[in-house]
């Protein structure tokens, strides 16, 4: 059995984490995400045999959908940082497979899509059009423009 770990994201914006989820392949529906109304942190995690863990999380992508063999990975809001941490499985966590859901790579390319997501919600609050421009080197630029 593969022990839990918590990693903290900063990621504050529930709705910019959801999307960027979804821009990797896990929307809501379907089995491939579920989420908690509110703060909640009250859906179960389970182990990839089926057995439920004492880990709650308020959003989850299911093992069947992480990978084969895999555990679920969650999301846990935390009420005293007001920001989510990932519970991800020491297993799920391991560089074996760079582009495996719960990777490093993986965490790395959510933090990316959750800050597109923050800054693009916020520059289009302030008026701005959001253009995303991906580099040779795999980095996201932002372009703002303003029609004022």
């Amino acid at each position: 059995m593969s022990k839990y770990k918590l990693i903290k994201l900063e990621i504050k914006d529930k709705d910019s984490l959801i999307k960027a989820l979804g821009d990797l392949g896990f929307s809501e529906g379907n089995g491939g995400l579920e989420v908690a109304n509110g703060h909640e942190n009250n859906l179960s995690l389970y182990g990839y045999q089926g057995d439920r863990r004492a880990e709650t999380a308020n959003i989850r992508i299911p093992r069947h959908r992480v990978a084969t063999a895999a555990n679920d990975i969650g999301f846990a809001f935390d009420k005293e940082t007001g920001s989510y941490r990932a519970i991800i499985s020491e297993f799920d966590s391991g560089d074996r497979k760079e582009k495996r859901a719960g990777s490093p790579k993986w965490q790395n390319r959510l933090k990316q899509r959750v800050s597109y997501h923050t800054v693009s919600k916020a520059a289009k609050r302030k008026g701005y059009r959001v253009k995303e421009v991906a580099t040779k080197d795999g980095t996201v630029r932002l372009q703002l423009q303003s029609f004022r």
